[in-house]
């Protein structure tokens, strides 16, 4: 071997060495989001939290290819090939564990029929600026025999324009886009609070004696390049606040995964368990984020959740489905 082809190799396994330890330490933040949730809320790192498969498939695909162009150089240095093929095994595992373990959807008709009178039956959707027309809207209500149907991205008028489900109350609240729909078997509510930013509303029954939870209907804006997170972060804050006690469900497009929640809680309000991954609805589920969630207070728990399928539905988004009795 010549003195410049010898270089060109020291050089080029730099370069790679490099390569490997640079998709290496972001395979380490990452894997630690994931497990412990470090950089729960760290901006873009925080929102691709909600997307594991497919940052593990990139991040397994870089650490892969580092070490097929370093052997195709004619790298054959034994720390670097031991190092890279650890660092592709570990990251593969966690690619299969993620894409195997992952909740089926169901359709309406796998939903079970109500466990009994004091189960509340809820749903949420985001209906993409009102692109899902009224009449899909209600045939999944009254499909699902919901009490409580929260629609982000919808307006009062939108809503009031496609009229109202018999048996149900309208409620939202002017400049907030989210509706919310509830049964008259409940008894009628009423808005007692919403976010200045526009995260959501809280209501309430209007019997203060009634043993029935306050509804937070929940729109949390997303990550983006061109806000940062500084919203985001404030509206799942909110969401806490309105969480920190009392018989409370909380529900809609968090916009964020478990793992920005810590131990997948606001405040005293729990994620069920159960729902799969909910956007976007244009990839399997298994490579989706599960954004959209259902969240119960301590004295509450879902014996049933699901996310559902509803195909042809003109949104990116899955709706999300729990029957929520109380806590044994």
């Amino acid at each position: 071997m010549t003195t410049s082809a010898a270089r060109l190799r020291t050089l080029l396994g730099g370069v790679f060495a490099v390569a490997l330890a640079l998709v290496g330490v972001a395979s380490i933040a990452y894997l630690g989001g994931l497990a412990l949730g470090v950089g729960s809320r760290w901006g873009l790192f925080a929102g691709a939290l909600a997307l594991p498969r497919v940052v593990l498939a990139v991040l397994t695909a870089l650490a892969l290819a580092t070490l097929l162009f370093a052997w195709a150089a004619g790298i054959r240095q034994r720390t670097f090939l031991i190092g890279g093929g650890a660092l592709v095994t570990v990251l593969a595992v966690a690619l299969v564990l993620h894409v195997v373990i992952v909740a089926p959807t169901r359709t309406v008709a796998q939903l079970p029929v109500a466990a009994g009178e004091d189960a509340i039956r809820v749903l949420a959707w985001n209906v993409r600026h009102g692109d899902v027309d009224a009449a899909a809207r209600a045939r999944l209500v009254r499909d699902t025999a919901a009490d409580v149907a929260v629609f982000p991205e919808l307006t009062m008028e939108q809503a009031t324009a496609g009229g109202v489900p018999d048996g149900y109350q309208l409620l939202g609240q002017p400049g907030i886009a989210i509706v919310v729909l509830v049964a008259d078997r409940l008894g009628p509510y009423r808005v007692v609070d919403a976010d200045d930013g526009g995260t959501g509303i809280v209501l309430a029954p209007d019997d203060p004696d009634a043993a029935l939870p306050r509804i937070v209907a929940v729109h949390v804006m997303r990550i983006s390049l061109s806000w940062g997170s500084r919203m985001w972060t404030d509206g799942l804050d909110w969401v806490a606040e309105k969480c920190a006690g009392g018989d409370v469900i909380a529900l809609g497009d968090f916009n964020a995964s478990v793992r920005n929640m810590p131990e997948g809680r606001l405040a005293a309000c729990a994620t069920v368990d159960g729902l799969a991954p909910s956007w976007p609805t244009s990839v399997s589920p298994r490579w989706g984020g599960a954004i959209d969630h259902i969240m119960v207070a301590p004295d509450r728990r879902a014996s049933y959740a699901a996310t559902l399928e509803v195909p042809g539905a003109p949104t990116d988004h899955r709706p999300v489905f729990a029957e929520v009795v109380r806590a044994d």
